[in-house]
């Protein structure tokens, strides 16, 4: 691999066989190091890696399950620098070609924070999650409506009425991807976990993810982001696909704690009004 100065971070729990179909896509590209951060998987993830990927791959592997946010934070251990961050969630497949050329380019920029790629699912269909806003009521609200009645709407040929819905919603929907149209760079609140570049030294600056969410770590990075000055990018042309399904059927109570917490951080008013 060629020096870049974009560092691949990979975190994954118990995902032994979807990893070592990752890996070598990330191993054909220009990184200059691949790191994969195992949160303390029961698999034999940690093994299989190192059999399979010698010193190619350095495996940080920690011995208690400490949640997603806790996890990629072991990548701040390596003190990388000035090097870009590329985190993909070790259940996906790297679609993009020349990758850390796009990372260095869509992270180039002074003012530019994190820089979300596209989630696409087995059907290559963009994700209703690829960027969100501020988590409010509207928040709930928005985020419903894109992931239940326009991708139904969308999946039954309804492609007409689901932009129909998106117009007259608009208010509500701006901040959340367009199910209906192709997906474009833009401005956003949030840059997703899963498929996400930052700056090493920012990351470390900020604090990396808050090891006390394990769900809406994305959120707390964003608003410490904006309060340092800097904004959200989205870039489809990095690219991810996730072939599993997204579910958060049984999380529900750890959502909602979540939810407090970023309330109480950040302030109830937020999470009132914020569109």
């Amino acid at each position: 691999m060629r020096s870049t100065g974009v560092v691949a971070a990979i975190p994954t729990f118990n995902n032994a066989e979807r990893i070592t179909t990752l890996l070598p896509q990330v191993l054909e590209q220009d990184y200059s190091a691949v790191f994969v951060l195992d949160d303390a998987s029961r698999d034999g993830t940690p093994d299989i890696v190192r059999s399979q990927f010698g010193t190619d791959v350095k495996v940080l592997s920690g011995k208690e399950n400490i949640g997603a946010a806790g996890n990629r934070n072991r990548i701040l251990e390596q003190r990388l620098g000035d090097a870009a961050l590329h985190f993909i969630d070790g259940d996906q497949e790297l679609i993009s070609e020349r990758t850390p050329e796009l990372i260095l380019s869509s992270t180039s920029h002074p003012s530019v924070g994190a820089v979300g790629g596209l989630i696409t699912d087995g059907n290559g269909n963009m994700w209703p999650g690829n960027f969100v806003p501020p988590i409010s009521l509207a928040y709930y609200a928005g985020g419903a409506i894109q992931a239940s009645v326009m991708r139904l709407l969308i999946k039954n040929g309804h492609r007409g009425l689901a932009r129909a819905m998106r117009i007259g919603l608009y208010p509500l929907l701006r901040n959340y991807p367009d199910l209906t149209q192709d997906p474009r760079p833009r401005k956003v609140f949030t840059a997703i976990e899963g498929n996400m570049a930052i700056n090493a030294s920012l990351f470390e600056r900020v604090g990396g993810y808050d090891p006390k969410l394990r769900y809406h770590e994305a959120q707390d990075l964003a608003f410490k982001l904006q309060q340092a000055d800097y904004v959200n990018m989205f870039d489809p042309a990095i690219e991810t696909q996730h072939s599993g399904k997204f579910s958060m059927r049984g999380k529900e109570l750890e959502i909602a704690k979540a939810t407090i917490y970023l309330m109480r951080k950040y302030g109830r008013l937020r999470f009132l009004f914020s569109v």
